[in-house]
């Protein structure tokens, strides 16, 4: 399996241009059933023979907002404790 960085989303043509893990950009027909995508996330996919990504192994394995909330969330945390918000 590999793995590619959303750069570009293109909902109309189903379709997105990834920048893969060894620095390649290409793009990728999605089926219909595959959820939307935004700039940011991780596809892992298969490749075929030629090297080109294959769709029918298509995984969304970690969406751009999970990795800021992971990357921001002590400091989130930081911030509650030091402010005390009252209703």
């Amino acid at each position: 399996m590999t793995s590619g960085r959303v750069q570009c989303f293109f909902p109309a043509m189903r379709c997105v241009v990834l920048r893969t893990d060894n620095g390649k950009e290409c793009l990728i027909s999605f089926p219909d059933q595959f959820p939307e995508v935004h700039g940011g996330d991780v596809i892992e996919f298969e490749t075929g023979e030629d090297g080109k990504p294959v769709t029918h192994g298509m995984k969304l394995r970690q969406r751009w907002a999970d990795t800021l909330n992971e990357q921001y969330r002590p400091l989130v945390n930081a911030f509650h404790q030091t402010i005390q918000i009252h209703a």
